[in-house]
């Protein structure tokens, strides 16, 4: 048999084995029996961890809570009972009928918590996906996809109701406005032994500073500022606005730490932080002409010792 045609065979058995596997004729029914079984598993500072069930629970047992937070102890999901104790997010899933999530808390420490915690969400989204009023029931059932804006608010929900000190912030540009990436918004985190962190829940990216301090503040315009990248969806999801799709311009940053380092400083030039859901920046960061543009998306200057005081004083 000539060489081609040992090949055009070869193509064919190839091409119906194919054919069967998709209708179903060979594969399916394995694959069923073994993905139709109950998984848990555990995300938390020291990674992931499967969880099995309880064979003889003690004590009460606990049914899933209607909330994200799930309060320590036994809980029963699908018939089955897992030991739910230590902090973390708790996923179980039985392919293709049931997802759920729920994390466990408080961390002693807050930045523990940080290590993990953008597990929660993905940076991304879709303006012609209908909007949710409350991203915390989505994540109840699935990993959350928003804008940084949107991911930033979710975090804050979830942090403040653990007991952490946690505010909204930003940073504009002050480079040529193009309205599609003229700023950044993330968020600060009160630690006992660093005072405000600046923590950006969308790239999972936690700072480390500079030699002045750990905020948003004390980052912006420094030249040695540094973050540590953190557990979580680092990827991105769908991004899509008014159908133009911006996965290229995610993906620079996404694949490269330099890129998003030059994208920090390039977008983080003004800082900006929320009280009573008005966005204060001091004065003396911006010129005259700047202030204008900054007053009619109404963020409000005030001079550099009332920020400083207002914000950071203690």
């Amino acid at each position: 048999m000539s060489i081609q045609r040992k090949a055009r065979k070869l193509i064919s058995f190839m091409v119906n084995s194919i054919a069967s596997f998709l209708r179903g004729a060979i594969g399916p029914r394995s694959y069923v029996q073994t993905e139709k079984r109950l998984v848990c598993y555990r995300i938390s500072d020291r990674g992931i961890e499967r969880l099995h069930p309880i064979e003889t629970p003690e004590g009460p047992i606990n049914d899933l809570s209607n909330d994200l937070l799930q309060p320590p102890g036994p809980v029963r999901v699908s018939g089955q009972v897992f030991r739910v104790e230590e902090p973390g997010i708790y996923r179980w899933h039985c392919l293709p009928n049931l997802s759920e999530q729920r994390l466990v808390g408080p961390e002693k420490d807050v930045e523990d918590l940080l290590s993990y915690i953008g597990c929660l969400w993905m940076y991304g989204g879709d303006t012609l996906r209908t909007r949710i009023s409350d991203p915390r029931e989505m994540l109840k059932t699935e990993v959350f996809m928003g804008t940084c804006g949107f991911i930033a608010l979710t975090a804050q929900s979830v942090l403040t109701s653990l007991g952490f000190k946690v505010r909204l912030v930003a940073g504009v540009t002050l480079e040529r406005w193009d309205g599609m990436d003229d700023g950044h918004t993330l968020l600060e985190v009160f630690t006992e032994s660093s005072g405000w962190v600046a923590y950006d829940p969308s790239h999972s990216s936690l700072f480390r500073g500079s030699t002045k301090g750990r905020d948003l503040r004390s980052i912006i315009g420094s030249s040695d500022f540094s973050f540590e990248t953190l557990r979580g969806n680092t990827g991105r999801g769908l991004y899509r606005k008014n159908g133009y799709d911006f996965g290229f311009w995610m993906d620079e940053r996404i694949l490269s730490r330099d890129r998003l380092t030059h994208w920090y400083r390039r977008t983080l030039q003004v800082p900006l932080v929320e009280s009573a859901g008005v966005f204060f920046y001091p004065l003396d960061s911006v010129s005259s002409k700047d202030r204008e543009r900054l007053e009619q998306i109404h963020y409000k200057g005030i001079p550099r010792f009332e920020f400083d005081r207002k914000f950071y004083s203690g």
